[in-house]
């Protein structure tokens, strides 16, 4: 029993090492990435800023702005020049998804049966 929690605790320390040794690689390589995207939008946001407020847009207004745009874009809402876009939910989309939902959940279900 002893020699069983003490590989169980060496295998534990092995993937907690393993997952911090991948962290610390996977922010080295993103990190500049994400810096530059930061800047960027930075830069665009400021020049926005500058036009809509030209405009007559307050600040209160631009924000409201960029947060439903945010928004939208993260549920997956983008359309460019009024271009009508694919709907997420086509019929063919949601039969693939009840699919992947029967395969997966169903089966975890009946294995507890």
């Amino acid at each position: 029993m002893q020699e069983t929690n003490i590989r169980l605790g060496i295998g534990f320390i092995v993937i907690f090492l393993y997952m911090l040794i991948g962290a610390m690689v996977f922010v080295r390589i993103e990190s500049p990435l994400e810096q530059t995207l930061f800047d960027e939008y930075d830069s665009l946001r400021s020049e926005w800023e500058l036009k809509l407020a030209g405009k007559g847009f307050d600040a209160t207004e631009i924000d409201n702005l960029f947060a439903n745009i945010k928004y939208m874009a993260e549920m997956g809402i983008w359309r460019e020049q009024n271009v009508t876009a694919d709907y997420s939910w086509s019929y063919g989309r949601a039969f693939f998804f009840a699919g992947a939902l029967l395969t997966t959940i169903g089966k975890r279900i009946r294995d507890k049966i």
